[in-house]
């Protein structure tokens, strides 16, 4: 495999875990809210029926099918966000670890130029300032 493609093959990889990653982090928080927040701040609530709102849109969901998704989602909440809890640090090592290989592959000017993709597309993830390190 020459350098080119395994520099290919590497972005490939790192879009996958970012993938993951995005909808890692999109079901915590979807799910993962404590009962003090639940009961104090109106953003749980907000989040919760925003991605109820976005599915019922895209997927056309009746009335009655919304009622069953929101008891869904309600019921699975707090196992999902364990199971998150419990991945994410080995998510984060293996990200990690995937930089520091593709860095180690690439001369000085490709690493400032993938750095900067990652931090466009964190950007673009987050829809704000926050960066992936």
């Amino acid at each position: 495999m020459n350098g080119k493609s395994k520099v290919w093959a590497a972005a490939l990889l790192l879009a996958v875990l970012v993938l993951g990653g995005a909808l890692g982090a999109t079901t915590v928080r979807l799910v993962d809210r404590g009962p003090e927040e639940r009961e104090t701040a109106e953003r749980p609530r907000r989040d919760r029926d925003g991605y109820l709102d976005r599915l019922t849109e895209e997927l056309e969901l009746t009335a009655e099918q919304r009622a069953e998704m929101e008891l869904i989602v309600d019921r699975h909440r707090e196992r999902m966000a364990e199971l998150w809890r419990e991945v994410r640090p080995r998510f984060e090592e293996t990200k990690r670890d995937f930089r520091e290989e593709v860095n180690a592959t690439l001369n000085e000017e490709q690493r400032l130029r993938f750095e900067e993709m990652m931090e466009e597309h964190s950007k673009r993830r987050h829809g704000d300032n926050k960066v992936m390190k």
